[in-house]
């Protein structure tokens, strides 16, 4: 019960460190808790986010949950940038971080899509991988940030340097050494050299930014602006 309960508070109150410290007294008392992390080398863990490599981290409570398998680059880097700005101005504040307004950059997009089910726990996730795919999807819009969160609905925003492309967009082929450069150059005689790709100017398949969100996902409502609900993108907290 009293797990549950040091857990409970902690979801409803993320910066209690009271909750913290209490739950790893009891596991202690327990006899789970682990004496240290095993050694890491964050380079590696960077390179093994970076090539989607499942990397295995143990948890030091239940050393048959892997602790690494929802690492992201972004979430990988964010607490990265947490420990750096610890540890050249270590605070109590750095423990309570608050939100922070941050000036709007570019065009904002807002992604609803409806509430997946489930707790935070699995939700949140899920709702990021949304947010990851369509950043992989929007590249010609050049992504400034974004940011996801969960309401009664799911949100992404999204900061574009653009929501319309021009009607002609570059094109690019293969590397002159690569399978089917011939046949790129066939099919477009107009190619040219751009450093060590072939290249060529097409119309865009689509050519605004709410057209490839459907199309990637058709459940999804798209919409200019940040809509209620929507949490924009925050300044990094750690560094005021």
């Amino acid at each position: 019960e009293a797990i549950y309960s040091f857990k409970r508070s902690i979801k409803i109150k993320p910066f209690f460190p009271e909750a913290y410290n209490n739950l790893g007294l009891v596991f202690k008392e327990l006899g789970k808790l682990k004496v240290e992390w095993p050694d890491i080398n964050i380079q590696d863990l960077t390179e093994g986010v970076k090539n989607m490599v499942k990397s295995v981290l143990p948890d030091p409570v239940d050393g048959g949950r892997n602790v690494a398998a929802g690492v992201t680059l972004r979430g990988l880097g964010a607490a990265i940038l947490a420990a750096k700005a610890f540890t050249d101005r270590p605070s109590l504040d750095f423990f309570f971080p608050k939100k922070k307004d941050r000036a709007v950059q570019g065009y904002v997009t807002t992604v609803i899509l409806p509430h997946p089910g489930g707790n935070e726990e699995t939700a949140l996730p899920w709702l990021q991988r949304q947010g990851r795919k369509i950043c992989r999807a929007i590249t010609a819009f050049e992504l400034i940030a974004w940011n996801a969160n969960l309401g009664e609905k799911g949100f992404v925003v999204l900061e574009t340097s653009t929501v319309e492309l021009p009607d002609i967009v570059p094109h690019k082929g293969p590397a002159p050494w690569d399978n089917g450069a011939i046949e790129f150059l066939k099919k477009y005689p107009d190619a040219s050299l751009s450093g060590d790709r072939l290249e060529i100017g097409k119309p865009p398949r689509h050519s605004k930014i709410d057209e490839v969100i459907l199309e990637l996902l058709p459940e999804a409502e798209v919409k200019s602006g940040l809509e209620k609900g929507a949490e924009p993108v925050q300044r990094v907290p750690w560094l005021d």
